[in-house]
């Protein structure tokens, strides 16, 4: 099972994680089987002819088999072949009756039950618990990064705790199912970013130590991709890095400057209900008016919330009594409240 707090490691995760799907895509079982038996583009142009799924929609270029089929698997979601999975694989067993990497999966298919796979390469981390108030931003996101693939690179910008990283990891989750490679690079320190990508090298068929440029080349190869670069110090580390058709860019920051790297998206506070509903989740039995005497006494800041959520938990400080002592008494502020001060002031020193 895939999931942590950090963007450590590569897995494959056969579950869907968002998108719509009208069709049935393949299993990662049958993507890695489909991929070691027509592994050439001829074998699988050839078997896909027989099938009748339309030529015009396969790949114009895939690095690897495995995202060569990826694509297709995306395409049979999407509705390109009507049975089109139920038909892939009885063609293939009838091709290759001995072959023990069909057996079983045609008649798995054919009463159904089968759970279509996400993307072949992923190193998302784990989704969080608590997500709540950003659906229009989201949505708006979306329309951004599909709006025009010439320009399919959105930058997030916002003050520190404002939950810009939050919200790019929650889309990825959601739409991760879209995309035949779903990759994150944490990018506070520009002179790691090309290590970041180096991840990326072995699944898209280059060798060992291949440089940034040539990972980015090969990525552009792939059907359908996303590529975050997450809390970016250096605008001109991540420039370079430009999607191509198929390909999304996605970029957070405080720095205001990201803005001229693609189309921009300003991440605003929460509104009220929002950080009311975030409070009252973490804490139980928290009364609504004070829930909205705290999320206005901490500016309605994604980060201050949960702190002030996480405090109230920790310590079983009642709401009214953590409003009273820690709020109205200056003398008496909560790490919270210090560091949304210290947050702050960083950030006007960056804009």
């Amino acid at each position: 099972m895939c999931g942590g707090v950090t963007a450590s490691s590569v897995c494959v995760d056969s579950a869907v994680r968002g998108g719509a799907v009208n069709g049935e895509g393949l299993t990662e079982r049958e993507i890695s089987a489909f991929a070691a038996v027509f592994h050439d583009r001829d074998a699988a142009t050839d078997l896909l002819a027989a099938v009748r799924f339309p030529l015009a929609d396969l790949p114009s270029s895939a690095p690897t088999p495995r995202l060569f089929w990826s694509a297709i698997s995306r395409e049979l979601r999407a509705g390109a072949l009507v049975d089109g999975r139920r038909k892939l694989l009885t063609a293939a067993r009838e091709r290759y009756p001995n072959n023990s990497a069909f057996d079983g999966i045609a008649t798995a298919a054919a009463v159904g039950g089968a759970t279509p796979s996400g993307p072949v390469v992923w190193n998302l981390p784990g989704r969080l618990p608590r997500f709540v108030g950003r659906d229009g931003l989201l949505a708006d996101l979306h329309a951004k990064l599909t709006a025009d693939a010439r320009v399919a690179l959105v930058a997030l910008d916002g003050m520190g705790g404002v939950g810009k990283s939050a919200a790019a990891l929650e889309y990825a989750h959601r739409h991760a199912a879209e995309f035949d490679v779903a990759w994150w690079v944490p990018a506070e320190r520009a002179e790691l970013v090309g290590q970041h990508l180096a991840g990326l090298a072995k699944a898209l068929g280059l060798p060992p130590g291949s440089d940034p440029a040539s990972i980015w080349i090969a990525l552009r190869r792939v059907a359908s991709w996303l590529v975050i670069f997450d809390n970016v110090e250096d605008v001109g580390a991540v420039a370079p890095f430009q999607p191509g058709e198929g390909g999304r860019v996605l970029v957070t920051s405080r720095l205001r400057s990201v803005r001229g790297l693609g189309r921009a998206l300003p991440v605003p506070l929460l509104d009220r209900d929002a950080s009311v509903a975030l409070l009252q989740e973490r804490v139980s039995g928290l009364d609504r008016a004070v829930a909205g005497q705290l999320a206005a006494a901490v500016g309605d800041l994604p980060f201050a919330v949960e702190q002030a959520a996480g405090y109230l938990d920790e310590t079983d400080t009642p709401g009214r009594r953590l409003l009273l002592r820690h709020v109205w008494d200056r003398s008496a502020r909560p790490r919270w409240q210090s560091s949304l001060a210290r947050r702050a002031r960083t950030d006007r020193g960056r804009h």
